[in-house]
């Protein structure tokens, strides 16, 4: 159950930071 926990947050940092990385190249280029 933990496991499942830990897994759902890792994708909404992961999401949070793919997106974070697409707004800065978009700013920057």
């Amino acid at each position: 159950m933990i496991s499942v926990v830990i897994v759902f947050l890792n994708n909404i940092v992961w999401k949070n930071y793919m997106n974070t990385r697409f707004f800065y190249k978009k700013e920057k280029g």
